[in-house]
């Protein structure tokens, strides 16, 4: 073992009380006092306003988003009722009237004057001119007769 030559005495414990007691004890504790509590008191002003910012900001970003969600309700109501105009069938016959993709209310008649053979030739001297004249009066065949468009099929004439 080793040799000790000093004996050491064990430290006092010390306690909350007696740690208190000496630090506010003297001619200046009074003072020692003032400046705790002011310090306390500063503290918590700074935590206070802190966290008063803190919920200031907190109250700005859900005014925003509150404003945000109207925005996009609006929005939102205005499509559904675009929509609901899109599909609407009375929408939807306009539009194609507009558009020129449905029937005119009056039947559009095309009349288209048939002559013979014999006036044809004589009023037709050129070949391109007399060739259009057949087409026109081939097609004009299968519109009137369709009887003559089932011949045409089949090679008849």
């Amino acid at each position: 073992m080793l040799d000790r030559t000093a004996v050491s005495a064990p430290l006092p414990r010390m306690t909350w009380s007696a740690l208190r007691n000496s630090l506010f004890a003297g001619p200046n504790a009074w003072l020692k006092q003032i400046v705790l509590v002011f310090t306390i008191a500063c503290i918590l002003t700074c935590v206070h306003l802190w966290q008063s910012s803190l919920i200031a900001a907190i109250q700005k970003d859900t005014l925003r988003t509150d404003a945000q969600s109207a925005v996009l309700e609006r929005t939102n109501v205005a499509l559904m009722l675009q929509v609901a105009q899109w599909n609407h069938p009375a929408y939807v016959k306009e539009k194609a009237r507009q558009g020129r993709l449905t029937p005119a209310p009056a039947p559009l008649v095309i009349e288209v004057p048939i002559a013979n053979d014999a006036a044809q030739a004589n009023t037709l001297t050129d070949p391109a001119l007399a060739q259009a004249a057949r087409l026109w009066r081939r097609f004009m065949a299968q519109i009137v007769e369709p009887a003559a468009v089932a011949q045409m099929a089949t090679g008849q004439r």
